[in-house]
């Protein structure tokens, strides 16, 4: 049993103030919680709980260690689950993305509500410009350019194609 596995069970015991209803809440044996949360305090060198027939209570030592134990298992719970998106679940967070604004009317823009619909979580701050944008400097997540890559320090991958095609009246031509 990990480290991190025996801060649960105690979280949980402390947060039940039973070493039964904790084990149940958990799917474990009574008697596996019981020695995660004795192992746990051999580590630490303090009585975590003090401990009756009847009820769990936590000492002064186990109130400190609860408090950090819950800060330290969400964190570990947020990073975890930081890059996992579970079926249905989607993209969540925030990108920020910068563009021509050619690509962005004609391309990006069109297709956004469809993208945004699949992806409840998603938020989207879209920049179109003609500069070329410093990545770093001004935060952008990304970065759609057509053309060479200028700065050979960023990561660039090709997307796909555009055909460029001159198009002129027969009359502009005549002149």
């Amino acid at each position: 049993m990990s480290p991190f596995d025996r801060m649960h069970i105690f979280v949980r015991v402390a947060e039940l103030a039973s070493f039964t209803q904790a084990a149940e809440a958990l799917g474990i044996p009574k008697a596996s919680a019981s020695t995660a949360v004795q192992q746990l305090e051999t580590q630490l060198g303090t009585r975590l709980l003090h401990r009756t027939t009847r009820r769990v209570q936590l000492t002064q030592d186990g109130q400190a260690y609860y408090e950090r134990c819950k800060d330290l298992l969400a964190d570990v719970d947020e990073l975890q689950s930081m890059f996992q998106h579970p079926d249905g679940a989607g993209l969540k967070g925030r990108v920020r993305i910068d563009m021509s604004t050619g690509m962005a009317r004609n391309v990006v823009v069109p297709r956004l509500p469809e993208l945004l619909a699949r992806h409840p979580g998603l938020e989207v701050e879209l920049s179109s410009t003609e500069r070329r944008v410093d990545v770093v400097r001004e935060g952008f997540d990304c970065v759609l350019r057509t053309g060479a890559v200028v700065d050979s320090s960023l990561v660039a991958r090709p997307l796909g194609l555009a055909r460029l095609v001159n198009c002129a009246s027969p009359a502009y031509l005549r002149a």
